[in-house]
């Protein structure tokens, strides 16, 4: 018996959107892994001018893949990614997804109590998490059952001439000193990122990456706006829905379009559009580790993004820059 179609009036109104989309059954990795043959040579991220093919990603995330499988990361382990939007953390995203692992996506600026709680209820055994947020983990590591830290710079993935000059600052020199104090009290849990990836490649057993649409791909969590946050599972349908869906929907995006990645990886939104989505259609993706409405139009002018995506406050900071009011956005 054919499965009747939900009516959709509204259909009419959206020339040449499809009424209907087949979704394959696999897993957000495989999406990207099928899409980037197409666009091999296409720019997949840039990162304050450090840029990466397609080719170049995926390579990037076997090699993450099996890092992870170094230190014992199987099917439906629980691995929190505590970063804001850099390389590492949409590396680990798909490395984690191709093992068949699940994403526990946490706000590097919530409470220690608020992250402690996170990892305990997911039954988290490994943390990739930014220096910025290393202290927090610090305080409340030993009431958890993480076996494994590993930590990234934001620095780490710049262009040698912006990671020397971070690394210069006094910023860096109080992260350095708060890893420094953390690897001395967890000595056995910490290792950084380069040398994390290093390690990964003694393993060199073939990685089964054949997992399904119904798999869950990573935990989101809610505002917290009618009580306590709460952990949302997504599965690899979701992901895989939603950016066939976007891609659909807008049917100005082209491959090799610039897309600016405001949102954070951590919220849905920012994972499935901002960054699953663009993948998905051969874009590149210009990763913001952190936003700044005083600082929006030099985003703006540096990049110039073909496209914007965003909530409410991101236009309006965009149409209150005073900085921008005389400058031609047409590259939009």
């Amino acid at each position: 018996m054919a499965k009747e179609r939900v009516k959709a009036p509204w259909l009419n109104y959206y020339e040449g959107v499809k009424s209907h989309l087949e979704y394959p059954d696999f897993s957000a990795y495989k999406l990207i892994e099928f899409t980037s043959f197409k666009h091999a040579n296409n720019i997949s991220y840039n990162y304050f001018g450090t840029k990466r093919t397609y080719y170049e990603f995926l390579k990037q995330i076997d090699e993450a893949a099996r890092a992870f499988k170094n230190i014992g990361i199987g099917h439906k382990d629980i691995v929190s990614i505590i970063m804001p939007n850099t390389p590492e953390a949409i590396i680990a995203f798909y490395a984690i997804n191709k093992i068949g692992a699940i994403s526990n996506m946490i706000h590097p600026l919530s409470g220690e109590n608020e992250i402690k709680d996170f990892l305990n209820k997911a039954n988290s055994r490994c943390v990739i998490v930014i220096d910025a947020a290393l202290e927090k983990i610090n305080n409340i590591i030993k009431d958890t059952k993480v076996k494994d830290v590993i930590v990234v710079s934001a620095a780490d993935s710049m262009p040698p001439y912006l990671a020397i000059a971070y690394n210069a600052s006094n910023t860096f020199k109080d992260l350095a000193k708060a890893l420094k104090n953390f690897i001395s009290q967890n000595n056995k849990l910490t290792i950084r990122w380069n040398e994390f990836i290093k390690q990964g490649k003694s393993y060199t057993r073939e990685i089964d990456d054949s997992f399904k649409g119904k798999d869950i791909a990573a935990i989101m969590y809610s505002g917290g706006t009618s009580g306590a946050p709460k952990g949302v599972e997504l599965t690899n349908l979701n992901l895989n829905a939603m950016a066939m869906q976007s891609f659909e929907a807008v049917a100005c995006l082209k491959e090799k379009d610039t897309v600016l990645a405001i949102m954070p990886i951590f919220h849905a939104f920012g994972l499935g559009v901002c960054i699953h989505t663009v993948q998905y259609f051969g874009g590149t993706t210009i990763l913001v580790p952190q936003f700044s409405a005083k600082t929006f139009d030099k985003l703006l002018k540096q990049y110039q993004p073909n496209v914007l995506i965003g909530v409410p406050t991101l236009y309006e900071a965009l149409m209150n820059n005073k900085n921008l009011k005389h400058y031609k956005l047409d590259f939009l």
